[in-house]
């Protein structure tokens, strides 16, 4: 079927690349925070993993609560700029918490440190958050060509995991030289470098490359918070997307909280730890980039997602049993593969997630771009929450112990369980779950004339 509505347009390499540098902006932040907090707190600001434990999991689901807020508040803002592009500028404070977050008073009395730590690091998941959901929005008000928003995944993705490479030498460069012998001025330091000097342009790149052209539902038409999670539940699509988000924060982000710990106390090489990340993720580039291709032999993005979830959990099933010291010549081959694996998977789910836009507003009779991708990542910080508070409060019961420069069998064990076996079972299912996807290109094509169709009747 031909669509030839105005918005139904291709992008050139230049809005995509302009588009993905947001997410490579969150990323100088979110990645920094996400593979390095929980080791930076108790061991650079000791905090005890316990006290850890409590914050992740609080944090988290406070985070996960302002989603659906920040959600429908950029769904109603109206400016000449657009809806979403205008929230970008939320980068300033959420940079400046990043800075705050990452400064740590060893000294301070236990009370002080829990205060000072609750009270930073609650701003900071409130204005990425401010910035996150606004941006994944954007996505949808760029383009309504499927082949074009899975592409727009598969760039986004590529920055994404750009930026953790970088921000993982970053780390293991920068805080020594910025330090010199004081770690808690060498992140500080680089936390700043990060956010600051480069993250706030590569936010202003995204602002002034990027244009969204689909228009917005008329200002008077405005749903509750109730009323738009209970029809987000009516699309079918969209409640598959969901899990893929939950079951993401609670894999992912549990490995990035675990990968310090086990290449510090399980490989006793704590350097390694950016080799891993390099081997995972520039692979995971090619992946991201190629999955928009995967998806268009499948014409259904959650084939590909699927076969490459799949793919993706056995690998690491297999890593769990294979050392990166003592088995290099396998370790690392598998991790490469898995890097693939792995991005295709993620380019497929942020490709998917503005198509469930068109299903809903064909099914419910309204746009809501951004509450669909705030109700996206509130299910996908719950399970951030989850694993990032499990990894701490398992490290707590194992008797975890930072001043120890080597821990017990049953702190690597379970640091390596956290890295590979838990995970990987997890996408195993996930995947075979998506085989059931069925907005494939022709559904989506016929569900995008209907809505024309139907705007034109009203007219």
């Amino acid at each position: 079927m031909n669509n030839n509505q105005s918005t139904y347009i291709k992008l050139g390499p230049w809005r995509k690349i302009a588009f993905a540098f947001g997410d490579m902006g969150c990323n100088f932040s979110w990645a920094l925070t996400s593979s390095f907090l929980m080791i930076f707190y108790t061991d650079v600001f000791k905090i005890s993993a316990a006290s850890v434990s409590v914050l992740m999991l609080i944090s988290r689901l406070w985070d996960a609560i302002n989603d659906p807020m920040i959600g429908i508040m950029s769904d109603r803002t109206r400016t000449k700029w657009g809806r979403y592009r205008p929230w970008l500028f939320m980068a300033v404070p959420m940079a400046i918490f990043t800075v705050l977050t990452f400064w740590a008073h060893p000294d301070w009395s236990s009370g002080a440190k829990l205060a000072y730590m609750y009270v930073t690091y609650g701003f900071l998941v409130f204005f990425y958050t401010g910035v996150n959901i606004p941006y994944t929005a954007l996505a949808a008000t760029l383009t309504q060509d499927p082949k074009e928003r899975g592409s727009l995944g598969g760039f986004r993705m590529t920055f994404s995991f750009l930026t953790a490479i970088i921000v993982t030498y970053i780390i293991n460069y920068f805080v020594p030289v910025f330090g010199n012998g004081n770690d808690a001025r060498g992140y500080v330091m680089t936390a700043f470098v990060m956010t600051v000097l480069i993250g706030w342009p590569c936010f202003a790149i995204c602002f002034f490359g990027t244009k969204e052209v689909v228009a917005p539902p008329p200002s008077d038409v405005k749903k509750s918070f109730l009323t738009q999670a209970k029809d987000a539940f009516k699309n079918k699509p969209y409640r598959l997307i969901l899990l893929s988000f939950f079951l993401v924060g609670v894999t992912n982000y549990g490995r990035n909280a675990a990968y310090a710990y086990y290449f510090k106390y399980v490989v006793g090489q704590d350097k390694m730890m950016a080799t891993y990340v390099m081997a995972l993720n520039i692979p995971f580039l090619f992946g991201s980039f190629l999955s928009p291709y995967i998806s268009n032999y499948f014409k259904n993005k959650g084939k590909n997602y699927g076969y490459s979830a799949i793919i993706f959990g056995i690998l690491l099933i297999v890593c769990t049993f294979i050392s990166p010291v003592h088995n290099p010549v396998i370790f690392w081959p598998l991790s490469i593969i898995t890097g693939f694996f792995n991005g295709t998977q993620a380019a497929a789910a942020y490709g998917m997630l503005p198509d469930v836009v068109e299903y809903g507003e064909w099914q419910n009779g309204y746009r809501n771009e951004s509450f669909l991708a705030a109700y996206a990542s509130f299910f996908q910080k719950v399970g951030m929450a989850l694993s990032t508070a499990g990894v701490a409060a398992l490290l707590s019961v194992l008797q975890y112990n930072p001043d120890l420069p080597t821990q017990t069998a049953a702190v690597q064990n379970g640091v390596t369980y956290l890295m590979f076996l838990i995970p990987g079972i997890i996408c195993v299912i996930m995947g075979i779950t998506f085989m059931f996807y069925k907005l494939d290109y022709k559904t989506f094509d016929g569900i995008v004339a209907e809505i024309a169709q139907k705007k034109g009747s009203a007219e």
